[in-house]
């Protein structure tokens, strides 16, 4: 009995709803909810898009500079290890230099040096008669007479000027024989704005006495 009174009030009450729908209609704001989501404007796309080009070149910017410092620096570095080499190297030839008696080497009797703008020669610590010369933007050296002559710098930088000056030559003047090297160089294979210079200068005096 209980369930059959039940299930009267639960027909009542569809009825009801039913009656109360078709009074209303489609139009009741209960049954449709209104969306409140909303999607991007094309303001706001736009905005996006410029703060996000504004990120990503400021990003770039920095890894350029970044990658870009890095170069210069490895080009600073091989340009002065290539000079030093090429002071170094002379500078020990040259303090052990030895008196050409016959003047086979140097062109004149008991001298040591014989320079011109940018080449020197002169007897070795072992007898051989070395030279030292620009030539093609490169130092070279030639080990003897006979020999060829062989770089001494790399295809990575450029030798714009090597100079070499000789005091006290002559075995009767009274002074000890010295000799000044200068060295101007910069870098290769990089735009003008990144090319790095150095200029390099020294003095060398001969260990060996230089008495006639």
């Amino acid at each position: 009995m209980q369930i059959v009174r039940r299930a009267a009030i639960c027909n009542v009450y569809q009825s009801i709803c039913i009656m109360k729908f078709l009074k209303t209609g489609f139009n009741s704001p209960k049954f449709f909810k209104k969306n409140n989501n909303k999607g991007f404007s094309l303001v706001e796309i736009l905005v996006s898009l410029a703060v996000f080009s504004i990120v990503a070149i400021a990003i770039g910017g920095f890894f350029l500079m970044s990658v870009r410092g890095q170069r210069n620096t490895i080009a600073r570095q091989n340009l002065i290890d290539n000079v030093r080499f090429a002071i170094e190297f002379m500078s020990r030839q040259i303090r052990l230099a030895q008196q050409d008696i016959a003047g086979s080497c140097t062109g004149s009797a008991d001298s040591m040096f014989t320079e011109s703008a940018s080449d020197i020669s002169f007897i070795s610590y072992d007898g051989d008669c070395i030279t030292y010369q620009l030539a093609g933007e490169k130092i070279q050296i030639r080990p003897d007479d006979g020999e060829s002559f062989s770089d001494m710098t790399s295809d990575d930088i450029i030798i714009n000027s090597l100079e070499f000056t000789v005091d006290g030559r002559e075995s009767d003047d009274g002074e000890q024989p010295r000799v000044t090297v200068i060295i101007e160089a910069e870098t290769s294979g990089q735009r003008p704005e990144d090319n790095l210079s150095i200029e390099v200068q020294t003095t060398i005096s001969a260990r060996n006495i230089d008495v006639p």
